[in-house]
């Protein structure tokens, strides 16, 4: 499909992810750039929202490829940071990283998400990352609260298992918690 398409040249071109946070999101001054209007700003941040392959994942294994996986990043954060966008970025690297794998062991975020996000943590990364949870879950109904208590339990283990190896990770999942 379309959407398929473009996924795959997202998660291949950091460059392109790049552009189309530059098209639909205001620049870190909260600037909208260029003469685009109203219907393809929302287009871009459309295609952005469904976008959920994280680069360098192998579906088969559940496995991220570390190199990939940085080689892309480096090189999204380089163009942001040459055009004025590392906010909007780390807001949209945060809700990618929670469509990520667990680990070997179960535990979610898998190692390679969790170097990174511990070289990498800034607010609007968490921020992403907290929105990312949240909207992750979808609607639901009410179940007199289980459900936000088996959630609120998965991640408050998750964060103790990771505490000691990666503890800015381990703060943030505390926070989702």
């Amino acid at each position: 499909t379309g959407l398929r398409a473009v996924s795959s040249q997202l998660a291949h071109k950091p460059g392109f992810f790049v552009e189309l946070i530059m098209i639909g999101f205001p620049d870190d001054r909260n600037e909208y750039r260029g003469e685009y209007g109203s219907e393809t700003r929302t287009k871009a941040r459309d295609v952005l929202k469904r976008f959920k392959s994280i680069p360098g994942h192998d579906p088969e294994s559940d496995i991220i490829d570390e190199t990939v996986f940085n080689n892309w990043v480096t090189h999204a954060e380089y163009q942001a940071e040459q055009n004025g966008y590392t906010q909007s970025l780390g807001d949209l690297l945060g809700k990618l990283l929670v469509h990520s794998p667990a680990g070997d062991n179960g535990i979610w975020p898998c190692p390679c998400v969790c170097k990174y996000i511990e070289s990498h943590s800034s607010q609007t990364l968490k921020q992403g990352l907290l929105d990312g949870v949240f909207n992750k879950r979808g609607v639901y109904l009410s179940t007199g609260g289980r459900n936000e208590k088996h959630h609120s339990d998965q991640y408050s283990f998750y964060a103790d298992k990771l505490i000691s190896w990666y503890p800015k990770t381990a703060i943030i999942l505390k926070d989702i918690s």
